[in-house]
């Protein structure tokens, strides 16, 4: 019984280690969804300061079994930074999971459509060359957005046509392109 009590903590270690191995497999996947919901930097700087300010309260919580200054500030930084860094996964979540609001068309200016290539290790010699991604110019209300989708969103769109992009209200009230 004595060898059980010393195995635990090992697969407690193990859970949060998978856990955040998980997290940050998700974040990449959500990384498709930042790209097209409006106004990501704004939700990002809001949803930060939320993390750290609930990293302190998770801190406060956890200085009590600190014993010197440093394990203090382990304690602070790891609850704060470690909670703001994923907070704006949660934010983008739970803003396109937890809407309800319908998708609307929303009238936009087409200014333009292109293809990009995006490799992490680059182009091996004598690949075919194919696109894996397209970023759309359009303008809303006099303001230029981007929005990167894997398909040409109007592939037969000249520059000046008035476009329907499929736009839906976050919970959090940051519209994002639905598919």
């Amino acid at each position: 019984m004595a060898n059980q009590n010393n195995i635990l903590p090992y697969f407690i270690y193990i859970a949060i280690l998978l856990g955040i191995v998980g997290l940050i497999v998700l974040y990449v996947f959500e990384f498709e969804y930042f790209n097209r919901t409006f106004q990501v930097g704004t939700m990002t700087f809001w949803s930060m300061l939320i993390g750290i300010a609930f990293g302190l309260l998770v801190a406060r919580r956890f200085l009590k079994s600190a014993n010197d200054l440093i394990d203090r500030v382990r304690v602070v930084l790891l609850c704060t930074v470690g909670i703001a860094i994923f907070m704006p996964l949660f934010a983008s979540l739970s803003n396109r999971l937890w809407s309800f609001h319908p998708t609307t068309p929303v009238a936009v200016e087409f200014v333009e459509s292109e293809a990009y290539i995006g490799s992490a290790l680059g182009l091996m010699r004598g690949e075919k060359i194919t696109p894996t991604g397209h970023r759309t110019f359009v303008y809303r209300d006099t303001k230029l957005l981007k929005i990167q989708t894997k398909e040409a969103l109007f592939p037969e769109a000249q520059r000046g046509d008035t476009v329907q992009l499929p736009v839906k209200k976050g919970l959090w009230g940051f519209e994002f392109v639905s598919k």
